[in-house]
Formats: C-alpha cells, sequence, structure tokens
C-alpha cells in the first residue's frame, strides 16, 4: 500500500513538472508572437501604437525576462517618433536589464552612442559604460566613444586621462583633427609645451589653409610662444590669424600684449584702438582699454589716460554692481539666464554670459525637453501608469539640467566679478601713476625754465631716449586712420618731456 502510495506521488510530481514546462513554454511563445507583433508595428511606420503597447508590456511580471527586447523597441520607437531623450533612457534600461550582457545590450550601446552624442547627453553614455565592458562595443564606432570620453574629461580638467583617450583616435577618422587640437590643448594645461606645439604644427600642415582648424592650431602655437616668453615668434603667428576668422578679435588683443611686451608701443596702441572701433563694439573686453591706459601712460599723454579711464567708468562700473547684485539674488539666476537666452540683442556683458560653452548647452537641454514633455503628453496621458517612468525621466533630468544652469551660472559671474576687481584695482593704480607722472613732469618743465635749457636740446635728449628704450620716435602730434574693416593705425609718439 505503501509503495503503491510513493508511486502516485512519483507520477503526480512528475506530470506537475511536465505541466508546469509546457505551460512555460506556451508563456514564452505567447510573449515572444506579442513582441514580434509590436516589432512590426514600428518597421510599418506606427511607432506611436508601439511605444503604448510596449509601456503597457513592462507592467507585467511575465514579461521581466524580456525587458532587454522590450526596452530597445521602445528606444527605437521613440526615436522614430523624435523623443531622443526618451529613446536614450529607453536604451540605457535596456543594457541595464541585461546586466551589459547579450545581443540587445550591443545593439543598445551602439544606438544610445549616437542618439546621445546628437543631443550632447554623456551623462547617460557614462552611465551605460559603467554597466558595459568597452571590449563589447562595436569597433566601428569605437572612435566616437574615445572622443566622448576623452572631451568629458577635458572638461573634467582631468588631462591626463584625456590625452590617453585623444590619441586613440587615429588619422583617416572624421574626429581625428579635432582630437588633435584638443590632445595640443590638454598637453598645454599639463605644462608640456614641446609636446603640444609638435601636434598644433602638425594640424597646420596637415588641415586646409584658412579654415577654422588651421586658424586655431595657428593661434594656439602663438600662445605657446607667449607663454614660452618668445614674444617676436609668437607675434609672427598672431599676424597670421585672418582678418575674417571668428578667432580675430582674440588674436587682435593678444598680439597687443605682446607689442607691449616688446615695447611696441603705437602698434599695441592701433590694436586697441581698433578693439574699441564701432565695428567691434559688442565684444566685452574690458582689460584691453587698461591696457590702452598703460601704454598712453608710458607715452606720457596723460589726458587720453583720462579720457580711456572716463570710458572704463562709463562702461564697466556699472556692470561690476550688477553682477553683484545678481550673485546676492541667487534664486533669480535661472530666470536670468532663461530671458537672456532667449534675446538677441543684449549688452556686451551679458552676451559674454550667453556665449558660455556650458551655459548654450544647458539652455538647449532645457529647451529640448520641455519640447519633448510637450510632445509625450500628446501621446500619452500624464497620469498613465504605464508611461510614468518615461515623465519621471523628463522630469528628473529638467530638475538637474535647471539646477546646473544655476551652478554654472554662478561660476560664470564670480569669474566676471573676480576679473571686474582686479582690473579696477589695476585702473585705481593707473590714476595714482597718472597723477604722480603729471607732478615730475611740471617739476621737470619748472626746473627747466630756472636752468634755462633750449628747446633744440630738449628735442634731441628726448630722441636719445626713446631710440634707447626702443619706441619709435615721432616728431609730431599722433593722429589715427581708419581702414574698411573698422581697424585703426596709430601714428603718433611721445609727449614725455616735449
Amino acid at each position: 500500500m505503501k509503495i503503491k502510495m510513493l508511486n502516485n506521488i512519483i507520477i503526480f510530481c512528475s506530470l506537475l513538472i511536465f505541466t508546469s514546462k509546457a505551460f512555460s513554454a506556451k508563456s514564452f511563445s505567447t510573449r515572444t508572437t506579442a513582441i514580434n507583433k509590436i516589432s512590426y508595428l514600428i518597421s510599418s511606420g506606427n511607432s506611436k501604437k508601439a511605444s503604448v503597447k510596449l509601456l503597457s508590456l513592462l507592467r507585467f511580471k511575465e514579461y521581466n525576462k524580456s525587458k532587454p527586447r522590450v526596452y530597445f523597441l521602445l528606444g527605437l520607437a521613440f526615436e522614430k517618433l523624435q523623443l531622443k531623450r526618451s529613446s536614450v533612457w529607453a536604451l540605457l534600461e535596456s543594457i541595464k536589464s541585461s546586466k551589459g550582457k547579450g545581443r540587445y545590450a550591443q545593439t543598445s550601446l551602439t544606438r544610445l552612442l549616437l542618439t546621445a552624442n546628437s543631443i550632447e547627453d554623456n551623462q547617460s553614455i557614462k552611465k551605460a559604460l559603467s554597466v558595459m565592458s568597452l571590449t563589447r562595443f562595436p569597433s566601428k564606432y569605437r572612435a566616437k566613444l574615445y572622443y566622448i570620453l576623452a572631451k568629458n574629461y577635458f572638461e573634467k580638467r582631468n588631462f591626463s586621462k584625456a590625452v590617453r583617450y585623444f590619441f586613440k583616435i587615429k588619422r583617416g577618422n572624421a574626429l581625428y583633427f579635432l582630437s588633435r587640437y584638443f590632445l595640443a590643448n590638454s598637453l598645454v594645461e599639463q605644462g608640456k609645451f614641446t609636446q603640444a606645439l609638435r601636434v598644433f604644427k602638425k594640424i597646420v600642415q596637415a588641415s586646409k589653409p584658412y579654415t577654422k582648424m588651421h586658424t586655431a592650431a595657428l593661434l594656439g602655437q602663438a600662445r605657446i610662444y607667449y607663454q614660452l616668453k618668445r614674444w617676436k615668434r609668437a607675434l609672427k603667428l598672431y599676424y597670421n590669424i585672418p582678418r575674417d576668422s571668428e578667432f580675430w578679435v582674440e588674436a587682435l588683443q593678444e598680439s597687443a600684449w605682446t607689442e607691449l611686451r616688446l615695447n611696441k608701443l603705437n602698434m599695441a596702441l592701433r590694436h586697441f584702438q581698433t578693439i574699441h572701433s564701432s565695428y567691434y563694439k559688442r565684444n566685452y573686453i574690458p582689460e584691453s582699454l587698461i591696457l590702452r591706459a598703460v601704454v598712453y601712460l608710458k607715452l606720457c599723454r596723460y589726458e587720453e589716460v583720462k579720457k580711456i579711464l572716463s570710458i572704463y567708468n562709463q562702461e564697466y562700473k556699472g556692470v561690476l554692481s550688477n553682477v553683484s547684485w545678481l550673485l546676492r539674488k541667487k534664486r533669480a539666476l535661472y530666470s536670468f539666464y532663461i530671458k537672456l537666452l532667449r534675446k538677441k540683442n543684449v549688452e556686451s556683458w551679458k552676451a559674454k554670459l550667453a556665449s558660455s560653452g556650458p551655459i548654450k548647452k544647458l539652455f538647449q537641454q532645457i529647451i529640448g525637453l520641455a519640447k519633448e514633455r510637450k510632445k509625450l503628453r500628446r501621446l500619452f496621458s500624464s497620469r498613465s501608469l504605464a508611461a510614468r517612468p518615461v515623465f519621471k525621466n523628463i522630469k528628473s533630468n529638467l530638475l538637474y539640467s535647471k539646477s546646473y544652469l544655476r551652478i554654472a551660472g554662478e561660476l560664470e559671474l564670480v569669474k566676471m566679478r573676480k576679473e571686474l576687481i582686479n582690473l579696477k584695482k589695476q585702473k585705481d593704480f593707473i590714476r595714482y601713476e597718472l597723477l604722480k607722472s603729471k607732478q615730475t613732469s611740471i617739476k621737470k618743465k619748472i626746473a627747466e625754465k630756472k636752468l634755462g635749457i633750449k628747446k633744440e636740446e630738449q628735442e634731441e635728449d628726448k630722441r636719445n631716449y626713446y631710440i634707447q628704450n626702443g619706441y619709435e620716435y615721432w616728431p609730431f602730434q599722433g593722429e589715427y586712420w581708419l581702414d574698411e574693416l573698422g581697424n585703426y593705425y596709430y601714428i603718433g609718439g611721445s609727449s614725455c618731456a616735449r
């Protein structure tokens, strides 16, 4: 009797196992069929309906094992609906759910890289790579990945790691020249000037003349020679920057600095005059006014110094007050930047803030996320349980971007305030030197009258003094000549001891 009961139990258990396996096989077959039907909807152009169905499937426990494929298809559907940020989120979830292994992890990573790169979402790429090994990544897109990683390290000022990844991008790739440019700048930041010069020179030799990359490499070389105090070599390279280049104003200001180092005061003056002409009026360059005042002070043109300091006060004294006020009202920073970035014609200091790379990037992200949220609301109800994770992703990204815009905006303002405070100190020092020089000049004239020194002797002494000190000597009062591009040429000289 006991043996019979035992046999019955064994038979029952066998039947139970067989039934569960049969049910499991049937369940798997049903799941696969359902997903295949949705996949067909995407390929036939009905991505809207497909995305609704895929989000519904994710709510059922029996589809847990199929999550990598479901999320991948959802990412594909969102991509076709031009919902790029939601597509990146779905592809990232596909990689996470597969733990970075299997067919869909690799396919998802490839698509994620291309989509995330188009919207400059480096954060999602880093999250994906924390789950999945670089070696699993297709070699076809590896250079793109190296560039994104290197650029990310460069922005975080981790230059040693940036150099390592920039070096991995080989010649012949579309990103080669751009990666070499950032590689050279990374080497400069590490103080490896000789290596950086070598890279810049190779870019100049290999790139087409007058292109953006060619000009940027020339400017990079000039800056290195300036840091190495090889003023003449730096100046020659600054002069090679084309006037129609976007780097022209930077090169103009930096060449004026170099001319000042070489005591070529008249040449420096003509560049400062050009920078402050109406043609370049929208540029925020307070430093050049201070430098211009220094040159006039060296030439003993005291009235000109007073005028320049007066112009500086008119243009930049109020800027320091505005920047300080904004830093006190930190809660107003977000609305300030949003309004600023939507305007076209603004004051030079505001234009300078708006031109910051991180600020522009964050603004584009916020605008893109807001537009995507509107599109999603047309597809799904914001109360939909199935679509809740998608809306949650958009909301968290928006909060992050807004918060980071405040932080990045505050950093830009702090930087500007620090620069203006330093320039104010220099301006006050110039004013002190101006008063001191005026007193010395008056005392000298009184002494000359008492001693009865002749004018001819004074003129000859003055000529000898300026030749000895490397100044260009002109025996007449100076004037400016303006060319058709708004570039001034200074023809004049010193008023010292006249």
